[in-house]
């Protein structure tokens, strides 16, 4: 007999996006109702919670893992974003920066956190359209150094301070975007820069 659940049932619940509350009156409050920024803002809040949940495993696997073939990779992409960032080349260092985090889960030898890695990363890029990739800034500084602690942890095989580096790298990207993003909300208008 066959005890194991619908594959259905073992599956979260759709959940359908926000709908503005129907409103019946001038006077009625529209309760249910958010802005799109708050949503968005949001939805890249939860990618980052669960690109940090999938990084840290992959940055400590990867610590009792990797094969020199891929400590070299990582050192290699971590070396072209120091590059790309002390010669102002933004795409060198996105490039680099990719390579860097894709290289730490290829070398986790996981093809589950390989391809959620990919894939997270890909719908970030997508969902920020705020364009915090199109600069260098001192996050980008910042980002340089988290890096090369996680590949040194992940070098010198230490799991847990591969996992920590790579939270505390995620969790500071996070605050360079709740940044953005309160900037570009809340920045003046014309009218009142003028003051």
């Amino acid at each position: 007999m066959n005890n194991t659940p619908a594959i259905g049932a073992a599956l979260p619940a759709h959940v359908p996006p926000p709908v503005p509350a129907a409103v019946n009156g001038p006077d009625e409050e529209r309760r249910d109702y958010r802005p799109g920024y708050e949503i968005v803002a949001e939805r890249i809040l939860e990618q980052f919670e669960f690109r940090r949940v999938q990084e840290m495993a992959a940055g400590s696997l990867a610590a009792t893992r990797a094969t020199p073939a891929e400590l070299r990779t990582i050192e290699v992409a971590m070396q072209n974003c120091r590059h790309g960032f002390a010669q102002g080349q933004v795409d060198v260092f996105n490039q680099g920066d990719e390579d860097f985090h894709v290289g730490v889960a290829v070398a986790s030898h996981n093809t589950f956190l390989v391809s959620t890695v990919r894939d997270a990363r890909r719908l970030q890029r997508q969902s920020s359209a705020i364009g915090i990739h199109d600069v260098l800034s001192e996050g980008t500084a910042a980002a340089v150094e988290e890096h090369e602690a996680i590949y040194r942890a992940i070098r010198d095989g230490r799991p847990e301070e591969a996992a920590k580096a790579t939270a505390d790298h995620l969790d500071r990207t996070l605050e360079d975007y709740r940044r953005e993003i309160q900037r570009r909300l809340f920045r003046p208008t014309g009218s009142q820069r003028a003051r």
